[in-house]
């Protein structure tokens, strides 16, 4: 599912104007149950022109534009998606994670996540990370090819705070995603060059034929993946979280580092509506009490005391 999907220059026609913004709240509630939030409306305002207009510098217009791509497996929901065909003729999909950000905050015991405003969040990188790894393992297979990118759009963002966002992503996995601010989103010193930094830069035009069969893909766990549940649970390998999950496990790691240290328990409970990765979640942390336990073997006994609760984002199931 998703919202609205067009090529970047058909996009660029309507996307600025106020009707479609509201005409996309609409839609919103018939295609996924629940109307959007005023600040969910707010950053279409605010996000969608600047990323069509960065798009068209970037000499991107015959490219495919999907707005809110729903992930079934997950509840989460990518901002935007750009579909095109890679120098092997394979359909190529390219995650956009957006940010209106001016200001966060960030301590370095904590990171892969981020203070903005009043809320904590999962650094942008892991998190459009995750929708990689989920187009991945959930629709690349073999009757139907596809690789995928992701990157950060921070339209806003002034050098400091983008330098700040790189360095914990430039460690581990998540500096597969690039981290663009402001000054990165210019077509300098050439659109080619801008388009490179979007991770865009040879892709061609889709068919609409190519563009159908993406959409309508089943998305469903690869067998590999199937394969690594147990290994999961054992330690040898990890389930990659996205959004709130992976924010979850976080938050429940340092919660508990946080009790060793002070001597004390608690009960963290998880919730969320169905298909939004609890279970996933449980196998990422049996994996790491495994490891705990080995090492630690007096971290095996019961836990009673405090009671905290840690959402996960409901889907649309």
């Amino acid at each position: 599912m998703h919202l609205y999907g067009s090529t970047v220059a058909q996009a660029a026609r309507s996307v600025g104007d106020e009707a479609f913004i509201t005409a996309a709240a609409g839609h919103f509630t018939k295609v996924f149950g629940a109307a959007p939030s005023p600040q969910e409306v707010h950053s279409w305002r605010r996000s969608w022109p600047a990323l069509v207009a960065i798009l068209r510098s970037a000499g991107l217009d015959g490219l495919h534009l999907l707005l809110e791509y729903a992930l079934p497996a997950t509840g989460e929901r990518i901002d935007a998606l750009i579909l095109g065909k890679d120098t092997d003729g394979c359909l190529c999909a390219v995650a956009i994670e957006l940010k209106q950000w001016t200001h966060a905050q960030l301590r370095p015991d904590r990171p892969g996540m981020v203070r903005t405003a009043e809320r904590v969040v999962q650094h942008p990188a892991r998190q459009v990370g995750g929708y990689v790894h989920y187009l991945q393992q959930w629709v690349n297979r073999a009757d139907f090819p596809l690789t995928a990118r992701g990157t950060v759009v921070l339209h806003d963002a002034g050098a400091d705070l983008v330098a700040a966002l790189r360095a914990p992503a430039a460690r581990g996995p998540a500096a597969a995603y690039p981290v663009l601010g402001r000054d990165d989103l210019t077509p300098q010193p050439s659109a080619q060059a801008l388009a490179q930094r979007l991770g865009c830069a040879e892709l061609s035009p889709a068919g609409r034929t190519d563009v159908e069969r993406f959409l309508h893909a089943e998305h469903r766990p690869g067998a590999a993946l199937l394969e690594r549940a147990g290994e999961v649970i054992e330690g040898r390998d990890a389930f990659t979280l996205i959004g709130d999950q992976d924010l979850a496990r976080q938050e429940i790691l340092h919660a508990v580092d946080g009790a060793r240290r002070q001597g004390t328990k608690s009960i963290i409970v998880v919730t969320g509506g169905p298909g939004t990765g609890k279970t996933v979640i449980a196998c990422r942390l049996l994996g790491r009490v495994r490891c705990m336990i080995a090492f630690c073997p007096g971290l095996s006994g019961e836990s009673e005391g405090r009671q905290r609760s840690v959402p996960v984002a409901g889907g649309f199931a």
